[in-house]
């Protein structure tokens, strides 16, 4: 029975209304789960709970909008129709059938597959998508990048986007919902009014209570895809817990902690909740049930109400009996870094790069997730938090300034189009090994300055273009930087071809351009420039104007070609050198055929300012100063080294929390688990992200294979053959649950040299966020805060004999009374007596 699926959990409706329709789905389970299992054979509520939930694990609604006022007071996360698929969504669901299953004994896990119907190729299954989002959240990293040097240019996130109008829709709509999830510049508040120097006041809230943690959308079907803490409840309810005994705490995890309290006195409002629990349950303390980040959330909270004035250490002691640890990522998580760095799709097919990172950018949580000291338990090179590399390599950056045609040419030559197009062709050449990419940009010819003699499109558009092999300049290294502009008509129709060739020399240091008439169409004369010559090592971003003249029977009279245009651009080198004997330097990392490549360990602070993400490294910087969080300096000698200064600090939320003996820690193993990441530069156009400066400016290094782990696409993954350095059990081969590490989950072990009692269970299998709807952990969660029946009767003889005794000394006291009495008595009689 232990293994068969529970039953499924029942949502609530569109219009908020209790449904049993996903019960229905399921009702030939023919089998109970294991909250009633426990309630048959006796077993009763005991512990009360508050249910902490993890990343994007809490409901989200909208309270004020003045972009989308119709999206006020309904829910916007998790919202399907507010990412622009609800006409699909409807017509998919409208034509769905109930899952066939089976009840299995070998089944462990609910299935919430339901086959859905496709209704035509055009349409996209929301379904899927909305299932594959919700799996994404904490699961494996999911990207689509590893073509070499493909990137074209950025979508903005102002821009439409151009196709099939559904495409346009859901790109439209997402944009919008984006707007509204994510945070202000600051990260620590919502979008402000214009007034304000926002674009538009939005306030966006956590949804209170138990429907805030169940399901990210509550539906008929929906609730099926986006259960969190659904199963869990439903199994509590199942052994009879009830709102008397059962609560949830969510929160808005975009903010970093001390801004739930501050902006939504989240922490006041969790005190009040386990008060009233265990008030209303005859004082019996209460168990803090948290998942993934809501174990550092409560550790967060446990700290905070340590220092509060009527609060403190003892309130906890009273109040609070233990922590049931699902998941925890005590010593953090990688992916949280990698995410901001170079963006997460999460499952959803519409968010391009851009708008994953600006997601990412735009939270101020994702530093609470950051690893902590102690990361290079799982191996040396991730020492001081290092868990970010970038391969060494040198590059350029090509500023193009402007490009200009002349207006009047005999109508022979080239004309300025409707559109002009500068397309960069760029190959790097080293060891037989050749890489390229294709930058194609377009300018509107219309936006030109009408007073000038020339058409001139304005650019100040920079680019990076990275070099093969990196490091020293100890051969001759030739690249080709092709620079072609192209006329075409509103239908983009090629009117004319003009194209230039820059020959960059890294031998003779110089940046030279020729005419390359090889390259013209058949049938056309060659086009000719002017020859400069430009040290781009001692003279940097020199302007260097290279004009196109063709040759034409009107020539000038002293029989140079006739000018067409030009192109005004400056180039500039900037070498990356390195030292094989640095302990920051790893080679033999790459791939057979990618010659000697060196790649350099940085820390998280430093790989997160090199790609633009600066308000998220300084949003880190607080947190590890906030006492309740943070780095604490240990005691030091007067004479310790200044470099071991970091290394003897601890980090706060890594330690017991104060008040709270007793974790119950239940974690998955055995599933391929990031640990770290390497990066690459991008050939790619430099971009000012949303905090004015350089962004997206690397990608994920598909070629690297790092020594004793797995890799793929850039990650570095831990698998169930990695050794492991358990503080308990030594050297072991484990894996973590697909999102936290084995060694972070495995962390709060470490307590019980502390004083603390530690149990734990672990789940082999077990996938982070689907364990919550794992039989075992229902199982063990609902035996952990259930009252045993010969519990019962203990308690209830204990109580009974209690009684008794309180009974025989009230008869005692009775008897005592009395013969008070009876003196009293006597003693008033004698006074008569004797007056």
């Amino acid at each position: 029975m232990a293994n068969r699926p529970p039953v499924p959990i029942a949502g609530e409706g569109a219009e908020g209304t209790k449904t049993s329709s996903v019960s229905a789905f399921f009702n030939e389970f023919k089998t109970r789960s294991p909250g009633e299992l426990k309630r048959d054979l006796g077993w009763k509520p005991h512990l009360p709970v508050v249910i902490m939930p993890g990343f994007m694990s809490s409901g989200l609604q909208v309270h004020e909008s003045e972009v989308r006022p119709g999206w006020i007071d309904s829910r916007v996360w998790l919202s399907i129709e507010k990412l622009g698929l609800g006409v699909d969504f409807n017509e998919v669901f409208s034509r769905s059938k109930p899952p066939s299953t089976t009840s299995s004994a070998a089944s462990s896990t609910i299935h919430l597959d339901s086959a859905a119907a496709t209704p035509s190729a055009k349409k996209r299954d929301a379904m899927t998508i909305l299932r594959s989002f919700v799996a994404d959240i904490g699961d494996t990293f999911n990207d689509d990048d590893d073509n070499e040097d493909n990137d074209t240019s950025h979508t903005s996130l102002a821009q439409e986007s151009q196709g099939h109008p559904e495409d346009q829709n859901v790109r439209t709509m997402s944009r919008m919902w984006l707007r509204h999830v994510g945070l202000d510049p600051s990260c620590v508040d919502d979008p402000k009014s214009q007034e304000h120097g926002g674009d538009g006041r939005i306030r966006v809230e956590p949804i209170e209570g138990l429907d805030g943690v169940n399901f990210l959308q509550p539906g008929a079907l929906t609730a099926t895809a986006t259960y969190v803490f659904a199963p869990v409840i439903a199994e509590l309810r199942n052994l009879g817990y009830t709102e008397k005994n059962l609560a949830g705490a969510p929160y808005d995890w975009r903010y970093p902690p001390q801004y739930c309290q501050k902006n939504d006195q989240y922490f006041t409002k969790t005190v009040k909740t386990i008060e009233d629990l265990k008030k209303n349950n005859d004082g019996l303390p209460v168990v803090i049930l948290a998942h993934s980040m809501g174990n550092r959330m409560v550790g967060y909270f446990c700290n905070w109400v340590s220092n509060q004035e009527g609060l403190g250490v003892k309130w906890l002691q009273e109040h609070v009996h233990s922590i049931y640890a699902a998941g925890p990522p005590t010593m953090g998580s990688s992916k949280s870094v990698r995410s901001v760095v170079t963006g997460d799709s999460m499952g959803l097919p519409f968010l391009n790069r851009e708008e994953c990172i600006w997601f990412a950018r735009h939270l101020g949580s994702p530093p609470f997730l950051f690893p902590t000291d102690g990361w290079d338990i799982l191996s040396p090179i991730f020492k001081d938090r290092k868990i970010a590399f970038t391969r060494v390599e040198s590059y350029f950056t090509v500023t193009i300034h402007s490009v200009s045609f002349i207006k009047d040419v005999p109508a022979s030559l080239p004309q300025p189009g409707k559109k002009i197009n500068v397309r960069i062709n760029w190959r790097g050449r080293t060891d037989d090994h050749t890489t390229g990419a294709v930058l194609r940009q377009s300018q509107d010819n219309e936006k030109a300055d009408a007073a000038d003699a020339d058409t001139i499109v304005t650019w100040n558009e920079r680019f990076q273009l990275p070099l093969k092999p990196p490091g020293k300049i100890d051969r001759d290294i030739t690249t080709i930087l092709s620079l072609e502009t192209r006329e075409e008509d509103l239908r983009g129709v090629v009117a004319g071809d003009l194209r230039a060739r820059v020959h960059i020399d890294l031998t003779e240091r110089l940046l030279a351009v020729f005419d390359r008439p090889e390259t013209l169409p058949s049938g056309q004369e060659a086009m000719f420039m002017n020859q400069e010559r430009i040290d781009i090592f001692s003279e940097p971003d020199t302007l260097l104007n290279m004009e196109w003249r063709k040759k034409h029977p009107e020539a000038n009279s002293d029989g140079r070609p006739i000018k067409v245009g030009s192109i005004l651009l400056s180039a500039s080198f900037t070498p990356d050198t390195y030292d094989e004997k640095d302990p920051n330097i790893h080679m033999g990392w790459s791939q057979k055929g990618q010659g000697k490549l060196a790649y350099r360990a940085l820390t998280i602070p430093e790989v997160l300012r090199a790609d633009g993400a600066v308000v998220t490294a300084r949003l880190q910087e607080d947190l590890e100063k906030d006492p309740f969080y943070g780095v604490v300096p240990k005691t030091q000698s007067p004479d310790a080294k200044p470099e071991a200064a970091h290394a003897a600090n601890d980090f706060v939320c890594t330690r017991p929390p104060p008040g709270v003996k007793k974790v119950h820690l239940v974690y998955g193993s055995g599933r391929q688990t990031e640990v770290g990441f390497v990066l690459r530069r991008r050939t790619t156009r430099i971009d000012l992200g949303p905090h004015k400066v350089p962004w997206m400016l690397y990608k994920l290094d598909a070629d690297v294979r790092v020594p004793g782990f797995a890799c793929s696409k850039g990650v570095i993954f831990e698998d169930r053959n990695t050794p492991q350095n358990d503080p308990e059990t030594g050297q072991l081969k484990k894996s973590g649950d697909g999102t936290v590490a084995y060694a972070s989950l495995r962390h709060i072990v470490n307590w019980r040299k502390e004083g603390v009692e530690v149990t734990t269970v672990e789940l082999p299998g077990a996938e982070h966020r689907a364990m919550l709807n794992e039989v075992k952990f229902l199982e063990d969660l609902v035996t952990y805060v259930a009252l045993k029946p010969e519990q019962e009767l203990d308690i209830q003889y204990s109580k009974a004999e209690q009684l008794a005794q309180d009974v025989a000394k009230m008869k005692v006291g009775v008897e005592q009374a009395k013969q008070k009495v009876g003196k009293a008595l006597g003693s008033v009689k004698d006074f008569f007596g004797k007056k």
